[in-house]
């Protein structure tokens, strides 16, 4: 009985800090367009939009994919050596069970990792074939946005952290 009371009072006293500062990091209030906002919190992504655009009834699947050796060699091609792949991300939408493309602009919302607190990024559309297309970005607290017209996979690009030693 006394260890099952010490168990109680451990749950009592659990520190949730990082759990809330895990929440309010990605905050999602910076999207562009309020009307339909979809939100994937196991990835911390955003897609937002006008009503009209995609269906009401519309959900968002995001899977986090490995970035490859052809899109690694094209970021550094386009942005210079000091930049990487961050993350990959390929988003769309379902609506009644099938892939459905917006009809209009959407806005992408990715997750900015915490090293990258100032830094700059950028995110970019990556196609079928590893070639990629630069996206005009803002920055929203830990988040990153661009408008586009289409789900497919895209990418955020930062500072290449992989060389940097810690202390």
């Amino acid at each position: 009985r006394l260890l099952a009371e010490a168990e109680e009072n451990a749950l009592h006293d659990t520190d949730t800090s990082e759990l809330e500062d895990r929440r309010e990091e990605y905050d999602f209030s910076g999207t562009a367009f309020t009307e339909i906002v979809l939100a994937d919190y196991d990835n911390n992504t955003v897609v937002s939009t006008k009503n009209g655009v995609i269906p009401k009834n519309s959900t968002l699947d995001v899977g986090r994919i490995s970035s490859n050796a052809t899109l690694n060699d094209n970021v550094k091609m386009i942005f210079g050596d000091e930049y990487a792949v961050l993350s990959v991300y390929d988003i769309s939408i379902q609506a009644d069970g099938t892939e459905v493309q917006p009809d209009g602009t959407v806005e992408i919302g990715l997750p900015i990792p915490k090293q990258l607190k100032s830094a700059v990024v950028y995110m970019i559309y990556v196609g079928e074939d590893g070639t990629i297309q630069k996206l005009e970005t803002r920055r929203d607290g830990q988040m990153a946005y661009a408008k586009t017209d289409h789900f497919s996979c895209y990418a955020l690009v930062g500072a290449d952290l992989s060389d940097h030693n810690t202390f």
